[in-house]
C-alpha cells in the first residue's frame, strides 16, 4: 500500500451492495474516522490521486462527509463525459463558483448550454482567431521589449498581466487600457484565489463569517461583475470595435430561433471567459519556459524552427509543428486543471459499478497525463511524443471533452504559441541557481513566484 494511506484506520474494504441491487466501488486505500481521506489528499492532492490511480478505474473517496467518485480511466472518463453526458450535470466544483460565474458556458446544463454554445461557437473559429493573432504578437512583443539582458524577472508576473491583456484586448479592443478594464483584472485575481478553497473546504459555515477574506471575496465579486456589466453597455452603444470578442457576442443570433443574448447571459459569459481565459495559459507558459530551460536540445530545435520566420503571423503559426508540439507537452505534463467535477442525475451503471443518483464524480486531467499505463515515461519533457504517429488516442485531455470541451481551446493554443514564438526567438530565460520549484494548488497547478534570468539571442541581435 502506498505511504500516503499509511497510519489510517483500515475501513471496511467489501465492495457495498448499492440500493438498486448493483455494486458501488470501493473506498481507495485507507481512511481515518470521520475525516475519511481528508487529511491525506489535503497535504498532497495530486499525489493522492496518482496514488488511488492504482486501486481501480473507479474508486470512492471519503473527504469529510462528503463522498466523491473517481474516475481513473480514459475509457470510463469518455463513457461518462461523451457517451453517457446527459447523465451527468455539473458538480461541486461548479456550483461553488456560480458566485463568480453565474449561468455560463461553464456552469449551464442542458437545451440553454447546447443554446449558448451555438450563439458563442462563431467567435471562436479560425477566421475570427486569426484576426486576434496581431494583438497577441503585438502585446508579447511589448514584454519583451521591456525586459532587459541579465536581469531578473518574476515570469509568473509577467505572463499573468501578459494573458489577462491578452483576453482584455481581444475581448475590448480599443477600451482595453482604460481604468474599467484595470478594475476588472484587478478583481479577477482575488476571486480567482478564493474559488478553490470554497470548492474543496466540505463545511461552509466559514463562508458567511464576516471575515476579512471572506468579505473582500464577495466585494471584488462585485466589482468585477460591475465593471464587466459597463463594458456590455458600451458594447450595446457601438462604443466597441465590431472585431472585438464582446461586440461578436452582443451581435450573434441563435441560428435555431434568432434570439440573441440577454444582459444577464452575456455578462455570464464574458465573466466566464476572463476567468477561465487568464489563468490557464499564464500557467502554461510559465511552465513552458521553466521546462526549456532544464532542456537545451529542445530548446535549441525551438530557436532553429523561430528562426526560419522573420514574422510571426496567421500563416507563420499554422506551421510552427514543433512549438505547437512543445506546448503540447507541456500542457500534458503541468495540466492546469487537476480536477473536474460531475454529479450523476440518476442512477448509472459505469464500468460494471452502480453510482448512485446525486453522487459526486471527480477526474483528474494532470494525473492521468502523468500514468505511466497511458504515456511512456510521463515524467520526461519529450514534445516528439506528439509526432502524428505517437498521438495516443483519448487519453489527452487539458481542455476536456465532449460537450464540455473548451469553447476557447482554440484561442488559447494560438495565444501561448504566438506567445513562445516571439518571446523565445529573442530570448533564452535561465532558471535561478538555489530556487526550489515546486508545484502549488489552487484553481490551477502553477509554479509559484517563478523567477528566471533573461540572456539575449546573439543570433537576433
Amino acid at each position: 500500500m502506498d505511504g500516503r494511506f499509511r497510519g489510517m484506520v483500515a475501513p471496511d474494504q467489501a465492495v457495498h451492495e448499492s440500493t438498486d441491487g448493483g455494486l458501488i466501488p470501493p473506498f481507495a486505500g485507507k481512511k481515518a474516522p470521520l475525516a475519511g481521506h481528508a487529511l491525506a489528499f489535503g497535504r498532497d492532492p495530486l499525489g493522492f490521486l496518482q496514488s488511488a490511480r492504482s486501486e481501480g478505474d473507479i474508486v470512492r473517496l471519503q473527504l469529510g462527509p462528503k463522498q466523491f467518485y473517481l474516475l481513473n480511466s480514459p475509457t470510463v472518463i469518455h463513457k461518462a463525459l461523451v457517451e453517457d453526458a446527459a447523465k451527468y450535470g455539473k458538480g461541486l466544483l461548479f456550483q461553488r463558483v456560480r458566485p463568480l460565474l453565474g449561468n455560463g458556458l461553464v456552469n449551464s446544463e442542458g437545451p440553454f448550454h447546447a443554446r449558448q454554445r451555438r450563439l458563442m461557437q462563431p467567435a471562436f473559429n479560425r477566421r475570427h482567431i486569426s484576426n486576434y493573432i496581431e494583438p497577441m504578437n503585438r502585446l508579447a512583443e511589448s514584454l519583451s521589449a521591456g525586459w532587459r539582458d541579465g536581469a531578473t524577472i518574476t515570469l509568473t508576473d509577467d505572463l499573468h498581466r501578459l494573458s489577462s491583456n491578452v483576453i482584455a484586448t481581444t475581448m475590448f479592443p480599443e477600451m482595453s487600457s482604460r481604468p474599467i478594464v484595470e478594475e476588472l483584472q484587478r478583481s479577477l485575481a482575488i476571486v480567482l484565489r478564493g474559488v478553490i478553497i470554497r470548492t474543496l473546504v466540505p463545511y461552509r459555515f466559514w463562508e458567511f463569517l464576516p471575515t476579512p477574506g471572506n468579505l473582500n471575496y464577495r466585494h471584488a465579486i462585485g466589482r468585477l461583475r460591475n465593471a464587466t456589466a459597463e463594458l456590455i453597455a458600451a458594447a450595446r452603444a457601438g462604443d466597441i470595435e465590431p472585431d472585438g470578442l464582446l461586440a461578436l457576442l452582443v451581435a450573434a443570433r441563435d441560428t435555431e430561433t434568432g434570439a440573441a443574448m440577454t444582459d444577464t447571459q452575456l455578462l455570464d459569459e464574458v465573466t466566464t471567459l476572463f476567468a477561465a481565459g487568464t489563468e490557464t495559459a499564464s500557467v502554461t507558459l510559465s511552465w513552458l519556459f521553466y521546462e526549456l530551460a532544464g532542456h537545451p536540445e529542445i530548446e535549441a530545435r525551438l530557436h532553429a524552427e523561430l528562426d526560419q520566420h522573420r514574422r510571426i503571423d496567421a500563416d507563420t503559426v499554422y506551421r510552427l509543428d514543433y512549438c505547437r508540439r512543445v506546448v503540447e507537452e507541456t500542457l500534458r505534463l503541468h495540466t492546469p486543471t487537476w480536477f473536474l467535477s460531475r454529479r450523476a442525475l440518476e442512477t448509472v451503471r459505469l464500468d460494471g459499478w452502480v453510482i448512485p443518483a446525486g453522487a459526486e464524480i471527480i477526474y483528474s486531467p494532470t494525473t492521468m497525463h502523468r500514468d505511466p499505463n497511458l504515456f511512456d515515461d510521463p515524467l520526461r519533457f519529450d514534445p516528439d511524443r506528439w509526432l502524428p504517429r505517437r498521438r495516443p488516442t483519448g487519453t489527452f485531455i487539458p481542455f476536456n471533452l465532449g460537450i464540455r470541451k473548451c469553447l476557447g481551446d482554440h484561442f488559447a493554443m494560438t495565444e501561448m504559441i504566438v506567445t513562445v514564438a516571439v518571446l523565445a526567438r529573442r530570448w533564452r530565460l535561465h532558471r535561478i541557481p538555489g530556487q526550489t520549484v515546486r508545484e502549488h494548488i489552487s484553481t490551477t497547478v502553477h509554479p509559484g513566484d517563478l523567477r528566471m534570468r533573461t540572456a539575449l539571442r546573439s543570433a537576433t541581435l
